[in-house]
């Protein structure tokens, strides 16, 4: 299963941890990849000033194939990422926090016919940016909802660097043999989001004149 961690310049650490806490609660081979705003618009695929609107290009990315979850870096996964998909209806397009307008997590339904008939780069790049209006593009009964215990728990938004913050960040440094162990066991790579990994684009679908 491909995770996506959103992290900006300076949000390595965030990244860091939340990667962590990724890797020590997975039971099975997953892979990471880092989201930078900052690269989708060098590779002239955003062209708007959100940051948020980088996430809506995860489904692209994984060329409309399979699941992927999205993970803001301000968040601590305290279960295993199986289990949240397991709990998704795959019948949907998109599986939301309930309630929770941080949106510290996202399941895309990549396959979705509404996720691939709509949720292309001009679609997003032209999105009237409000929380009201993000999924505009789906029914209401595609959408599924994740109760609020998923976020009160189980995947945790904080974006302070607490005691809890500190004491995770020297664990994962600390143990650094072992995480390099435990990400071999269980196949976890990770990959920076990038020129390579972005798939090519279309004028018509890239509302910008698409890549040079």
């Amino acid at each position: 299963m491909n995770i996506y961690i959103q992290c900006r310049d300076g949000e390595e650490d965030f990244f860091n941890v939340a990667a962590y806490t990724v890797i020590k609660n997975t039971s099975k081979e997953v892979s990471i990849f880092k989201l930078n705003p900052k690269t989708l618009r060098e590779s002239k695929l955003l062209i708007r000033p959100q940051d948020e609107l980088a996430r809506y290009f995860i489904p692209h990315m994984q060329k409309y194939n399979g699941l992927a979850l999205f993970l803001d870096c301000y968040n601590y996964v305290n279960i295993d990422v199986y289990d949240l998909i397991a709990a998704f209806n795959t019948k949907a397009a998109i599986g939301i926090p309930q309630n929770n307008e941080k949106q510290p997590f996202l399941v895309f339904n990549c396959e979705n016919r509404h996720n691939h008939d709509k949720l292309f780069p001009n679609m997003i790049n032209s999105m009237n940016f409000s929380r009201r209006e993000l999924y505009f593009w789906i029914p209401q009964n595609d959408k599924f909802y994740f109760h609020e215990g998923w976020t009160k728990d189980s995947i945790v938004f904080n974006d302070k660097k607490d005691d809890y913050f500190s004491n995770l960040l020297k664990e994962s440094k600390e143990e650094k043999t072992l995480f390099g162990l435990i990400k071999k066991e269980r196949k976890i790579n990770f990959t920076e989001v990038n020129e390579q990994t972005i798939p090519q684009i279309t004028s018509n679908q890239c509302g910008c004149g698409g890549k040079k």
